[in-house]
């Protein structure tokens, strides 16, 4: 618990694994920690993963007395505190990137909004050209409705194609009103819009390589006939 008391906030993250029991006390060293920052009072960040939404493996799952001193656990952060969900690693990083900021700041640490700036801009970006940005804006539809600005959407579907959705989360929720559950939302619907352009395209393709296969085939066989023909 030393290390809990030398911190100056305190970041829980609770999945569904109760975590290592200590047998003094019959609780995991992870609920000892929560219960030793919330005793010293440090501010606090909680995070539960989203059960609804997120499919967790078998191997990944606590039963019996852990699942159950779990649930009553996370029972007890919900009543105390506003929690935030997750589905991902992915979400929960972009929601760590937006929430670290605002409380650093709130326990008087210094925070480089540059550092964040330039931490988007070197994450890789699929350039878009102005037809196919306006191809796909077209395609993602009210989707992208939200996104007033036509720079800020082509900004982020460039970091979507490159499959980075970090820099989209931090760029979304710094220009929008939203909360970070309804920025993921847009995101995920912008990005399964993408999804579907580029497999659909995939398909197109498919089929026009196997339809010049066979034109490729026919005219060989035809070349073929030809020249049986010429020799009877």
């Amino acid at each position: 618990m030393r290390i809990v008391r030398s911190c100056k906030a305190y970041v829980g993250i609770f999945s569904m694994r109760y975590g290592s029991i200590d047998p003094d006390t019959g609780k995991s060293f992870t609920h000892l920690e929560y219960e030793e920052a919330q005793r010293i009072r440090l501010p606090s960040l909680v995070y539960l993963i989203d059960e609804e939404r997120q499919p967790v493996l078998p191997r990944d799952v606590d039963f019996g007395d852990s699942a159950e001193k779990l649930r009553d656990l996370k029972a007890a952060l919900r009543r105390r505190h506003v929690i935030s969900q997750f589905t991902t690693p992915d979400s929960l990083a972009a929601q760590l990137a937006q929430d670290l900021p605002a409380l650093a700041e709130r326990i008087g640490q210094q925070v480089d909004r540059k550092s964040l700036v330039n931490l988007v801009e070197s994450l890789p970006r699929h350039t878009l050209t102005d037809e196919r940005f306006e191809f796909l804006k077209k395609e993602v539809g009210e989707s992208g409705a939200v996104i007033r600005s036509d720079a800020l959407l082509r900004e982020i579907m460039e970091y979507l194609l490159a499959g980075e959705r970090q820099a989209p989360f931090l760029l979304l929720s710094r220009s929008a009103d939203l909360g970070g559950r309804d920025v993921v939302d847009v995101l995920m619907e912008i990005e399964k819009k993408l999804i579907a352009v580029i497999e659909r395209g995939a398909r197109r393709m498919a089929e026009t390589k196997h339809q010049d296969a066979e034109d490729e085939e026919e005219k060989d066989g035809w070349s073929d006939h030809k020249s049986d023909g010429r020799e009877a």
